[in-house]
């Protein structure tokens, strides 16, 4: 994968892959990619790598943690960057077992997710163009993914007036 991504064109996501000398074509998974989800409704003190590993490697494969500034006891949500099949739903919530047997449901969002269809959670292609249109009576299909499983990043604007 290449660094910085996701990359997208057009709200479509772009999968890039440098070749290596001797590598196959017909080796590399373009159904792949990198993103950085946050981890959010947290218990104060539960943002640690241990659970970052073990949701990164439910929903795909765990790649990275965050572990910067918000190490925070405040604070309630982690980041972790997690390679995910594309082809697969993206994940909204887990429920997570404290010790004690008690629980508590994490939610995620996603950072920079491309087109993303909100009846059946797949990127790729919007609510007008689902597979599940055809499959399911209209009266049954429901939107089962919102707006807040995007995670919106707000960047400075370094030419605005002060």
């Amino acid at each position: 994968m290449v660094a910085g991504g996701p990359w997208s064109f057009n709200n479509c996501l772009l999968l890039i892959h440098h070749l290596r000398e001797g590598e196959n074509l017909e080796d590399i998974e373009f159904h792949v990619a990198d993103f950085w989800v946050r981890v959010h409704d947290l218990p104060p003190g539960f943002a640690f790598e241990t659970l970052a590993r073990n949701l990164g490697n439910l929903m795909g494969k765990f790649l990275d943690y965050d572990s910067g500034p918000r190490r925070n006891s405040m604070i309630n949500y982690m980041r972790i960057q997690v390679r995910l099949d594309i082809t697969e739903p993206l994940m909204r919530t887990k429920k997570i077992r404290k010790e004690g047997g008690t629980h508590f449901e994490a939610s995620f969002s996603y950072e920079r997710i491309p087109l993303l269809c909100y009846l059946c959670g797949i990127i790729g292609h919007s609510d007008t163009h689902c597979p599940r249109l055809t499959e399911l009576p209209t009266m049954e299909l429901q939107r089962g993914w919102k707006e807040d499983i995007r995670y919106e990043i707000r960047t400075q604007n370094r030419n605005r007036p002060n």
